[in-house]
C-alpha cells in the first residue's frame, strides 16, 4: 500500500520523520481548507500551519463548550457510576421479581 507521499511501503520507509510529516501535511492540505477541533490553535501553532497560507480558517469549537476540560469532570465520572450501578441494581431487582412470578 503506498504512502500518502505517494511511494512505496518498506520496511525502510514506513515511518516518516517530524519535518516529512509536516511536509506531508502541507501538501496534501488544500489551501482554501477549513480546519475544525477542540483548542485548534494549540494544533495550528505546533504543526507551524499558516492562516491563508496552508488553510483559509479555523473553527474552534471550545467556543461552543465553553472550557477546554469540564471543571467537574469527576462529579461527572461519579455521576455515571451511580448511574451504572442504578442500572445493575435495577436490572437484578427485575430479576428476582421475574423469578418469584415466573
Amino acid at each position: 500500500m503506498p504512502r500518502a507521499d505517494g511511494t512505496a511501503n518498506s520496511p525502510a520507509t514506513t515511518t516518516l520523520t517530524f519535518d516529512e510529516t509536516l511536509q506531508t501535511i502541507q501538501r496534501l492540505l488544500p489551501s482554501n481548507a477549513i480546519l475544525v477541533g477542540q483548542s485548534i490553535q494549540h494544533d495550528i501553532d505546533w504543526l507551524g500551519l499558516q492562516k491563508g497560507i496552508d488553510f483559509a480558517d479555523s473553527i474552534d469549537i471550545c467556543d461552543i463548550f465553553r472550557q477546554r476540560i469540564p471543571k467537574n469532570i469527576g462529579s461527572a465520572g461519579n455521576a455515571v457510576k451511580r448511574e451504572k450501578e442504578n442500572t445493575e441494581l435495577s436490572n437484578h431487582n427485575m430479576d428476582q421479581t421475574n423469578d418469584n412470578t415466573g
